[in-house]
């Protein structure tokens, strides 16, 4: 009998006989106080593949009748819910230079990758936390890192929630995006239903690593059914996970994946960037103020808004 028979057995035997108690035991992590998640997954949800226990997949013909293999996505969404919660409200902040405010005047959102960020600890967080190393050995065809790849796949603008955002956090979101005050703070109306706009996830330095709830399922999962605990859209994860020592920008953000079975978007990313309209099938975005630094000129402001016919636009708040 070879290998990969005796691996195809004893997923088929898994998938029987076991899998009944895989999801009696997520359902019941869940459940627990550290966790408390009141959405529960189903048989429709998990199966079991020859390395991994996780969301089960299903065949569909496309248009060219081409055999498209998918997965359900319940189990994703409901960890995805638990680590990284939809914003509440419909106010957010951010704060830019003055230099950014033409462009934002045409009625649209500049969306970076994330690997502009390099250095604030994107995805790498995450992974350590998680110990996701094959991100950071493995490559893609080219010869590049998968960690630098999903990087460049994924594109955001970041805001600030202003709920719990103090004047301390206030004062370093001013130095660190608005040019110490020479720039702007403009506040957005965002109403989205979009998958990927999310809170982000502080990891705290006491933090216990072993009570993170994929770790958690992890470790059962190996040791009751020799298999690795993982989700469908695992590597995006990453792009919503940073130190703790973040937690003074208050982040909610809004990213879009280059690829991704969640929602299809025509990229155009030639000079390096991504442009989200005001209106469009991911958001509704308005401005409603925009607050002037306290050494950015106000003529200025005016002068630009006008520039963009936004010259009537009165709601010009003074000071940092």
């Amino acid at each position: 009998m070879t290998e990969p028979y005796d691996k195809y057995l004893e997923t088929a035997l898994l998938n029987r006989n076991q899998i009944n108690e895989a999801l009696s035991f997520i359902n019941d992590v869940f459940s627990e106080p550290d966790y408390n998640i009141a959405d529960r997954v189903t048989l429709d949800d998990i199966q079991f593949t020859y390395h991994f226990l996780t969301n089960k997949h299903y065949v569909e013909k496309s248009e060219e009748e081409t055999i498209v293999i998918k997965k359900y996505r319940r189990l994703t969404q409901i960890i995805f819910d638990f680590y990284y919660p939809k914003p509440t409200g419909s106010k957010f902040y951010h704060y830019t230079k003055l230099s950014a405010l033409n462009g934002i005047l045409k009625n649209e959102l500049k969306l970076k990758p994330l690997i502009t960020n390099e250095n604030f600890d994107e995805f790498k967080t995450f992974y350590k936390d998680h110990n996701l190393i094959g991100y950071s050995i493995n490559t893609d065809e080219s010869g590049k890192l998968m960690e630098q790849v999903l990087m460049e796949q994924c594109f955001a603008i970041c805001f600030a929630s202003p709920i719990g955002l103090t004047a301390e956090k206030e004062k370093t979101l001013w130095y660190s995006f608005a040019d110490n005050g020479g720039g702007i703070r403009i506040e957005f109306d965002i109403k989205s239903n979009h998958p990927d706009f999310r809170k982000i996830f502080y990891h705290k330095t006491d933090f216990d690593k072993s009570k993170l709830l994929l770790n958690r399922l992890n470790k059962d999962t190996q040791e009751r059914f020799d298999r690795i605990f993982t989700v469908a859209g695992l590597s995006k994860i990453g792009a919503f996970y940073l130190p703790g020592y973040y937690d003074i920008e208050n982040e909610v953000r809004f990213l879009i994946k280059k690829f991704t079975d969640d929602y299809e978007f025509c990229f155009d990313d030639s000079k390096g960037f991504i442009t989200l309209p005001f209106d469009s099938d991911f958001a509704n975005i308005s401005i409603k103020k925009i607050k002037v630094g306290k050494t950015c000129s106000l003529e200025n402001v005016k002068r630009i808004l006008a520039e963009n016919d936004y010259g009537s636009f009165d709601s010009l708040e003074i000071g940092e």
